[in-house]
């Protein structure tokens, strides 16, 4: 809305132009740091049980093992090899335009055999992790076993036989590889447990490439040993490794307070650790339950404050520590300064479009901080699935998510109305400004000198009288605020795709809320639905 100040750091990465994926373009906003992977304290191969029950964590420059191999081959470049390099890639269409593809190779050597530190023959493997780490994010690949003997040396003219990946140079398929910032992971049981009664089999895993947006993880030559590939094996029975499968993201941000939230693939308790640099994250904030659905009020912060977090659990971090990871607490009511809105609608489709918007707003945005998000509903097509918020909301805007709390009305494709309310924080007791409200589905809050208030257009009762006319108007006569904004999903006034004079929920809205409003001095109303 007005151009604020910029106070954020800034990504040194060069990163090439590709199609669509987030961060995996110039337009990739600078202030966005290279987000952490799964850290974890374990050390590789340095739990041993007298059982053999043990979690084995494989890393290189951790609890000295170095045995990772990671390279990738390049058709554009077929006499290269590129395994000194500190990211491996997979890509169908690098240089852009040319489609030619980039197609990536991992291993780790020395991990099968009867030592101590090695997956054993005769081992239960309970489970197996491959996780890495995402700096340019884009489409998902397709992780097959690799089905021919290769080098860091290889090159896209000498892997295998013939130039190129040939359909005999892979065998079976293990999965899909996210493609989304940050740390990833996927399930490699079937082929550890294989080769560990069978090691002269063992090739690693090749990654191809499903769509023309490039993925860039790090290699095992990054220079942070803790950012760089790991394999995670639990064998008889010994403690499963937990790992972040959503966020971390922000929620009810207020002056003094910042609720972050995440989930995890097993139940944990969960701490965040927050402080002045990513190097000094000296404050904490837990809860002891043990859950999969982490929500965390980070309390005693200062107004207008820059903060660094990570999230985990009470022994370990699991994601954020980075650069990347950090939030800024709001300024108290009444202050006067500039502030940076993203607001949008109607977005939820996870698809070209969707990324075409998000990055033309980071290329807007630059390094400039945005201070609040406003999503305006139908956040997630085409039901508001868990799933599909997952893909619309929570892999494809990830490197805002860490840094910007978004303030979410609900619209008509949130059908599901659990999953929705499961995955937002939205003041309820007047907790972040303006006045209590009881429900998440309507509440206000205020940043700096604005006063904002979100209404719920979709299944709320909207007469005149009930619940909500009645908190609008006294919610809009009880502020001194100088700007009031609200929002909500259904338009007031629209001869779009969807007919203010025909459709009750936008007759209602204009009837019902418009005159409350325009009554307590609202200055600007947003909406999504008519498009």
């Amino acid at each position: 809305m007005r151009t604020s100040r910029p106070r954020s750091l800034k990504d040194s990465r060069l990163l090439r132009p590709s199609a669509g994926g987030e961060g995996g373009q110039d337009a990739r906003p600078p202030r966005s740091g290279i987000p952490c992977p799964l850290v974890t304290a374990m050390l590789a191969g340095a739990i041993a049980f007298s059982a053999r029950a043990a979690t084995l964590v494989f890393q290189d420059g951790t609890g000295g093992y170095s045995g990772t191999v990671d390279t990738f081959l390049m058709q554009s470049d077929p006499g290269t090899s590129k395994g000194t390099l500190i990211t491996a890639e997979w890509d169908s269409d690098d240089p852009p335009g040319t489609g030619q593809d980039n197609v990536a190779l991992i291993r780790f050597d020395g991990i099968f055999g009867t030592g101590p530190n090695q997956i054993a023959p005769t081992d239960e493997i309970t489970s197996a992790t491959l996780s890495y780490d995402v700096v340019n994010s884009g489409n998902s690949g397709n992780m097959y076993e690799a089905a021919v003997a290769w080098t860091e040396t290889a090159t896209w003219n000498n892997y295998g036989g013939d130039p190129g990946v040939q359909s005999d140079e892979y065998g079976a398929l293990v999965g899909s590889t996210g493609g989304g910032l940050g740390p990833q992971s996927i399930n490699v049981v079937d082929g550890i447990a294989a080769w560990a009664v069978n090691p002269a089999a063992y090739r690693g895993w090749i990654i191809l490439p499903v769509g023309t947006d490039g993925v860039e993880f790090r290699s095992r030559e990054d220079p942070n040993a803790a950012l760089r590939p790991k394999l995670t094996v639990v064998v008889n029975e010994g403690t499963p490794p937990v790992l972040v499968t959503r966020g971390p993201y922000l929620q009810l941000a207020t002056p003094h307070s910042m609720v972050v939230r995440w989930r995890t693939d097993l139940p944990s308790n969960g701490t965040v650790r927050y402080g002045a640099s990513p190097a000094s994250l000296t404050g904490t904030a837990s809860n002891p339950a043990m859950t999969t659905e982490h929500e965390i009020n980070v309390t005693g912060l200062s107004p207008n404050t820059l903060y660094y977090y990570s999230v985990g659990t009470s022994d370990e971090p699991l994601a954020g520590g980075t650069p990347a990871h950090f939030f800024y607490t709001p300024p108290d009511a009444g202050t006067r300064q500039a502030t940076r809105i993203w607001a949008m609608g109607d977005f939820g489709t996870a698809n070209n479009n969707a990324r075409a918007v998000r990055n033309a707003y980071y290329a807007y945005t630059g390094s400039t901080y945005t201070d609040l998000w406003l999503m305006l509903g139908d956040n997630a097509y085409n039901s508001g699935t868990d799933s599909e918020f997952q893909s619309a909301v929570f892999n494809t805007y990830q490197s805002m998510l860490i840094q910007t709390v978004f303030w979410s009305t609900r619209g008509n494709h949130e059908t599901d109305a659990a999953v929705y309310y499961n995955l937002v924080t939205n003041p309820t007791g007047g907790e972040a400004g303006g006045l209590a409200s009881g429900s998440e589905a309507y509440y206000s809050f205020d940043y700096a000198n604005i006063h904002f208030v979100c209404l719920d257009s979709y299944v709320t009762n909207r007469s005149p009288g009930g619940a909500m006319m009645t908190w609008l108007t006294n919610d809009v006569a009880s502020t001194n605020q100088d700007w009031i904004i609200a929002f909500w999903h259904h338009p007031p006034y629209s001869k779009g795709t969807h007919n203010s004079d025909t459709e009750s929920n936008l007759i209602d809205m204009r009837q019902y809320a418009l005159p409350i409003l325009e009554a307590g001095g609202v200055d600007l109303v947003l909406c999504g639905h008519s498009h």
